[in-house]
């Protein structure tokens, strides 16, 4: 299942990861490869990580 999107960005990408986040209802860690787009490394997405135990 996915989601395409017209435009990606910071706002889209961090949807997917809380999207990804809540379908793990055990709070085990999650990790997540990403290509090298700067929308994945914004401040508000590492720190959204680092809370929610998703390591990029």
């Amino acid at each position: 299942m996915g989601v395409n999107r017209r435009r990606k960005g910071t706002a889209t990408s961090l949807a997917a990861l809380k999207s990804i986040r809540a379908a793990r209802l055990d709070g085990a860690p999650i990790y997540i490869i990403l290509d090298h787009r700067s929308a994945h490394t914004r401040a508000d997405i590492r720190q959204w990580a680092t809370r929610n135990k998703v390591e990029l």
